[in-house]
């Protein structure tokens, strides 16, 4: 890190005039990850520490009296004229993240800093909590979080209410009242609703102004960008909106369905399986369309030049793109992934141990395969599907194999007469 920072200075140095330093100095030109490597590796900040101190300051907003939910028409009103909720958008989108970043990787359970964040959790559900309908999906790392807790009769609360948040941050559907744990979601709606008439008052726009970004039409969406950002009027607003209820379109052009989309990918399927993939009859054999002029649907990152083809997966990747959302750590590098399966895969990658061999003994006790050790079985499978292994690892003997496999029960016998073959079928060693 010294000589990082070190080379970093230098280049400043060595500009001869302003221009150049202050170019230099820019926010897109300078080297990112210097001050984040200063504070952490000199335990300048912990950033777990900072992660529950951000979840008390989100906590203690949210349990202000402005947000109970019977608060009256005139004092919500005016709570908006002087800017009380100008950090509320931040607040009720992070404070979970916040605290399922912090807790977990403080390693003293007596911290102060967990003991405050875990008592302003108790007073901000005693204020909003309310029974869901449904219980939502509970993911196993909300669950390791919760048993830190040590109010025992806060932790099937707490464990409501934060799958309820975490289940809005990654679902796509339409309809998450069921699950809400907490009134909070009905009090944000009725104060964004206000916000709106407001905004539309020209004796109010030069006051709001002051606090509010100039789009107040937001979407209720949790894990949409534009939930933050919103629309400059409610048509722009409404009209986004009907992309989230049928977000899946038909790749046929032509297709009616192409512009106004399906509701659900499953719909999409089913469509398409029964509008455009008709087999051809005797009398009629149509002219094979030339699938190059079909173009395929894109749903394209608006923060990379990576494509997709559904939108679930588009927004499966734009959350990779959110270091909060980058839950799991490598204990190695440090590198953070969104998906513990992410994860996992990565860390395979640091162990000295190859635990995938290319083979092993037959039943005869000859051996076979050419020995070579991977990490990881989908780098065997690729070794497998290569011309010398096919000549020799899956070939040695196959004849010999085939017989046998035809005449025995033995499953390595069966395995390898299989990947003779099929090459593509990784063989695990002995």
């Amino acid at each position: 890190m010294f000589l990082y920072a070190k080379l970093v200075m230098g280049n400043l140095l060595d500009q001869v005039t302003k221009d150049g330093l202050y170019y230099e100095m820019r926010s897109d030109v300078f080297p990112r990850g210097l001050e984040e490597a200063y504070v952490t590796d000199m335990d300048v900040v912990s950033p777990s520490q900072q992660h529950v101190e951000l979840a008390s300051i989100c906590l203690r907003y949210l349990s202000l009296p402005i947000l109970e939910c019977g608060i009256d028409s005139q004092s919500l009103e005016g709570a908006i004229l002087d800017g009380s909720y100008a950090f509320l958008n931040y607040a009720f989108a992070s404070w979970t993240v916040h605290l399922l970043a912090g807790f977990p990787e403080i390693t003293k359970p007596d911290d102060d800093t967990l003991v405050q964040a875990e008592e302003d959790f108790a007073v901000f559900l005693d204020l909003h909590w309310k029974d869901p309908k449904a219980k939502p999906e509970v993911r196993k790392r909300i669950f390791d979080t919760v048993k830190l807790f040590k109010q025992e009769d806060l932790r099937e609360r707490a464990l409501l209410s934060l799958s309820s948040v975490d289940s809005m941050l990654s679902s796509h559907e339409s309809d998450t009242v069921p699950y809400e744990a907490l009134h909070l979601f009905a009090t944000v709606a009725r104060i964004r609703q206000c916000l709106e008439s407001l905004s539309a008052d020209l004796r109010h726009r030069v006051t709001l102004a002051r606090y509010y970004p100039s789009r107040p039409y937001k979407c209720p969406r949790l894990y949409c960008k534009w939930f933050y950002e919103g629309f400059a009027n409610s048509k722009e607003r409404d009209s986004h909106l009907q992309k989230h209820d049928r977000a899946f379109y038909c790749p046929f052009p032509g297709c009616h369905l192409a512009v106004i989309g399906c509701p659900t990918d499953k719909e999409l399927e089913s469509h398409v399986a029964a509008n455009h993939r008709q087999q051809p009859t005797v009398d009629e054999f149509p002219e094979q369309p030339d699938l190059a002029d079909l173009p395929p649907p894109t749903f394209p990152c608006d923060q990379c030049s990576k494509t997709f083809t559904r939108q679930s997966n588009l927004k499966a990747h734009q959350r990779t793109h959110v270091q909060a959302d980058k839950l799991f750590g490598c204990k190695i590098c440090s590198t953070r992934f969104a998906r513990q399966g992410d994860l996992k895969r990565h860390e395979q990658s640091h162990s000295s141990e190859k635990q995938h061999t290319c083979g092993g003994t037959l039943d005869t006790g000859e051996k076979w395969g050419c020995g070579k050790t991977y990490n990881r079985a989908d780098a065997l499978a690729r070794h497998h599907q290569t011309t010398a292994a096919r000549s020799f690892c899956l070939k040695h003997k196959s004849l010999q194999l085939s017989s046998t496999a035809s005449g025995s029960s033995t499953p390595l016998a069966s395995k390898l007469a299989t990947a003779a073959t099929n090459p593509g079928t990784p063989i695990a060693s002995d």
